[in-house]
């Protein structure tokens, strides 16, 4: 998924209203859709939607392979260290868990 497809499913989660711009060269996410790829705390905001037990599970499950793939990462595969997660991997782990993601 590109960066911007990843934006827009977690804003749409999360109910946040996409804007785009329509200035040549091409079309450009409006900055009114928070930046989940790198803020945390728009990442927490959006993890607040996954209400469910099962959801909860599987995202932590989801974060773990992830952090797990993570070179030279020392506490690479140890669960008790998912919060030293990007808001990269988090937002990867969030569409996984919701079965939003796409490509590799």
């Amino acid at each position: 998924m590109t960066p911007e497809q990843q934006r827009l499913a977690i804003a749409n989660v999360c109910k946040v209203k996409a804007l785009y711009s329509y200035a040549l060269p091409a079309r450009t996410l409006h900055c009114d859709v928070p930046d989940y790829l790198s803020d945390l705390n728009a990442m927490h905001e959006a993890e607040k939607m996954l209400t469910s037990e099962r959801d909860c599970e599987r995202y932590r499950e989801n974060l773990n392979i992830i952090l797990r793939g993570r070179a030279g990462d020392p506490f690479k595969g140890i669960s008790g260290y998912l919060f030293h997660a990007t808001a990269l991997q988090r937002a990867e782990a969030f569409l996984k868990t919701l079965n939003l993601w796409t490509g590799k």
